[in-house]
């Protein structure tokens, strides 16, 4: 949940309804789009602290400003409490950079990396009989989990005509995630890689008196997921996901409050899967 820093945070929007085209499957229903902060016309540095229950403390550090033409928005948080519950207590350490700026009048760069590094407690699942009895109670006494993850990335903006628009965006994060489940005597180890490339056109032609965005676009992602389980029956499983996918999306205004929009999106995916040890 704290893969992107929340200090980092302008704005959360909720995009409703199926936007599959520019998006891909997992948009079926909406888009959460989680905005980050952009730097600030004059320097500006943020402070902040927080205690509740449960021993629950957070603070925040966030400075923004431009040096010349470069600008730049440095975030560090940390978070960290016991919980409800017995043996639920986590930790958590985060932080990111972004730099962004304009090349000339027509072009413009941007780059980012966030990091975060947390750890909790697992009391385990509870059956209805133990919640009536206790709700607070832990059932295991030593699991535990261990995150980090790391994400960078880079675009370039550029507009080549008055009514056409590029755009191109990528990205790399690491994810390493560790549990220690004395309870059922076994561990995990699992890393996941992601690898993003998108380059986007956007043409911003009327239509008649209307106003009209047509979009062309290609996604381009590599993941790879590699989990060791270390027990009585260990096991490696090794997960590489491919994806390449084009689409086109337009967008009329027909009025100031009514949109007509369509497009079609194409994938082709390719999944490898290897795995050594018990079923």
């Amino acid at each position: 949940w704290a893969q992107i820093p929340m200090q980092a945070v302008e704005r959360i929007e909720v995009i409703r309804g199926p936007n599959s085209v520019l998006y891909g499957d997992h948009a079926v229903g909406g888009v959460i789009n989680i905005i980050t902060k952009e730097p600030s016309e004059i320097p500006r540095t943020t402070l902040t602290a927080s205690i509740a229950s449960y021993e629950t403390y957070e603070q925040s550090l966030t400075t923004s400003g431009k040096l010349g033409e470069l600008g730049y928005v440095a975030t560090l948080g940390h978070q960290s409490g016991d919980g409800y519950r017995d043996r639920s207590e986590y930790d958590s350490l985060s932080g990111s950079l972004r730099l962004s700026g304009n090349i000339n009048e027509r072009v413009s760069a941007y780059a980012e990396v966030s990091a975060v590094k947390e750890q909790h407690q697992l009391p385990g699942s509870l059956s209805l009989a133990e919640v009536n009895q206790n709700p607070q109670q832990a059932k295991n006494q030593n699991d535990d989990a261990r995150e980090q993850y790391i994400h960078l990335q880079a675009g370039v903006e550029a507009l080549l005509t008055d009514d056409l628009l590029f755009n191109l965006d990528g990205g790399i994060s690491q994810k390493d995630l560790q549990a220690d489940i004395a309870s059922w005597f076994s561990s995990y180890d699992s890393t996941i890689d992601t690898y993003t490339l998108s380059p986007k056109l956007t043409f911003l032609t009327p239509l008649g008196n209307l106003e009209n965005e047509l979009v062309l676009g290609v996604d381009l992602s590599k993941e790879t997921l590699d989990t060791k389980k270390s027990s009585f029956s260990p096991t490696d499983t090794e997960v590489e996901r491919q994806l390449i996918a084009g689409y086109i999306a337009d967008t009329l205004h027909l009025t100031d409050s009514l949109l007509l929009s369509g497009g079609l999106r194409v994938e082709k995916n390719k999944l490898d899967v290897r795995h050594t040890g018990s079923p």
